[in-house]
């Protein structure tokens, strides 16, 4: 029988295949080492949907071997610590935009800090169980992510949004689907948390279309002041 330290270290890089990790982690140091060389070097704030985006990677699919197969492995478990380490690496990209956000903080004259919302990832719908173990997945690593970017600045992470109608896992649908995208607020969680002049952080973790940030940002009352941090944005080939 495996001692709780030897399952803890089971699992191999999930890009190399190499050196035993700690599963919180899902790279070894090397692949650490190189994804660490792909994302930003300096801050690049992107308008998508008129929505300020501030991504810590610009992901084109086929370009990266490693970002790809790391932006799959999130996805398919939970890898808190890697979470931790991309937050880390986010905060220090972002460090002046973050006092700016604490200046709007100002401006807006409350004294609420921002809200953190993560883009949720399941519906009521009814559905079969392979696509509700993607859902559960998907809702697992848009919190883990949030509260990674949350929890170093103290700011609170809400779940204030769930999916009204969509059937199928955003990553099956047409790009005319995801326009058509629709959310509604769970409001016995909302209260008074969307006050004119709240500052809210959506947080996804993956910016494609912009149809699912933007169906965010209507549902969440349009607010005025109004970010979008993401793992990555995913970007067409040049």
């Amino acid at each position: 029988m495996k001692s709780k330290w030897e399952s803890f270290l089971l699992s191999g890089c999930s890009h190399c295949s190499g050196f035993p990790i700690f599963q919180s982690t899902t790279l070894c140091h090397s692949c650490w080492i190189q994804l660490k060389e792909l994302k930003l070097s300096v801050p690049q704030i992107h308008k998508v949907e008129n929505l300020w985006v501030f991504p810590l990677f610009l992901w084109h699919p086929g370009y990266s071997d490693l970002l790809s197969n790391f932006i799959l492995s999130l996805k398919g478990q939970g890898g808190i610590g890697s979470w931790n380490i991309l937050a880390s690496w986010f905060h220090q990209l972002y460090q002046d935009h973050l006092s700016q956000l604490h200046q709007i903080h100002e401006e807006a004259k409350t004294r609420r800090k921002p809200v953190v919302v993560p883009v949720p990832g399941r519906s009521n719908v009814k559905i079969s169980q392979k696509q509700k173990r993607l859902r559960d997945r998907s809702l697992e690593h848009a919190e883990l992510w949030a509260h990674a970017l949350a929890n170093p600045l103290h700011y609170r992470v809400l779940n204030l949004m769930e999916p009204s109608s969509n059937s199928l896992p955003q990553k099956k649908q047409e790009k005319t689907e995801r326009f058509q995208t629709q959310f509604r607020l769970q409001v016995a969680r909302t209260g008074t948390l969307l006050k004119k002049n709240r500052p809210i952080i959506l947080v996804d973790d993956i910016v494609t279309t912009g149809a699912t940030i933007r169906s965010s940002w209507l549902t969440l009352k349009s607010p005025r002041y109004f970010q979008v941090w993401t793992l990555a944005l995913r970007t067409k080939k040049t």
